[in-house]
């Protein structure tokens, strides 16, 4: 502590006891400790409304509740519209490969029965040439048999035996050709057939397939119905004027009704 002209000069007790150099001297008076003023502001008074004031936050209240519902609403309908349309979208296009599927496997099948049916035409005919020489190898038989009774010398017999042979032969040659090549066409036709066989197979396992199909649109029904949405069950979809659509036509009735209850989302189309 030094005094200098009467006033006395006081050493910071921190500086020393930091080590630091004396660089500032404070007198006694400039080393009383500062107050804290706390500023407390006064609390501010509960807020009271009068009862039109209440009424009136208890409508906005509703407002808020049924604005919040509605797009809640149209949240869960957007959801559902999107899914029908996907759901269209993909049983439509695979209607449509089905459908070009069995219009060509038809076509194919009618120029398979028209080839058919002018093969076994043909068959016919060879059929009545071959009874037809089945009948004359008979009645040349009879009449050698005929010749053999007779009494008019065995020579006549003789020659009349080599005639029928030369003509038996002349006969026989060209129908066991002709028979050789029936049994050809004959095992042509089974193998056809079996083909044939094989095709109908395929297309009744292309109708299980479809089947298949329309029990998933029966179970999108059950699914709608358990939900809630308006015209769907377990047998299709209803329309609003009461009819009854099935399968792939269920689903387009479902959006046409979509698009005229909400004009709003008609801009929003699906290619198909």
């Amino acid at each position: 502590m030094s005094e200098w002209n009467n006033d006395f000069w006081v050493l910071l007790d921190h500086v020393v006891t930091q080590g630091m150099d004396t660089k500032q001297l404070f007198k006694p008076h400039q080393l009383q400790p500062e107050s804290l003023h706390t500023v407390i502001k006064p609390a501010s008074p509960k807020e009271m409304f009068i009862p039109p004031e209440v009424e009136q936050k208890v409508a906005e209240a509703l407002v808020q509740r049924d604005k919040e519902r509605a797009e809640e609403e149209l949240g869960k309908f957007v959801e559902i519209r999107d899914a029908a349309l996907k759901a269209a979208k993909e049983e439509i296009i695979a209607a449509q490969k089905h459908a070009t599927q069995m219009e060509q496997a038809k076509h194919e099948l009618i120029e398979q029965l028209i080839a058919k049916e002018n093969e076994l035409q043909s068959v016919r005919s060879l059929v009545d040439q071959n009874n037809q020489l089945q009948q004359r190898i008979k009645d040349l038989e009879k009449a050698l048999e005929d010749s053999n009774k007779d009494s008019w010398g065995n020579t006549f017999n003789k020659q009349a035996a080599k005639v029928v042979n030369k003509e038996l032969e002349k006969t026989i040659e060209p129908l066991m050709s002709e028979v050789e090549r029936l049994n050809n066409v004959l095992f042509q036709r089974e193998q056809q057939l079996t083909q044939l066989q094989a095709h109908s197979i395929k297309q009744q396992e292309e109708l299980q397939q479809k089947s298949k199909s329309n029990s998933v649109i029966a179970e999108f029904g059950e699914i709608g119905e358990n939900l809630g949405w308006n015209g769907w069950s377990g047998k299709g979809y209803r329309t609003k004027s009461g009819t009854l659509y099935t399968g792939i036509h269920a689903l387009t009735a479902f959006i046409c009704d979509l698009k005229a209850s909400h004009p709003n989302y008609q801009g929003q189309e699906i290619p198909f």
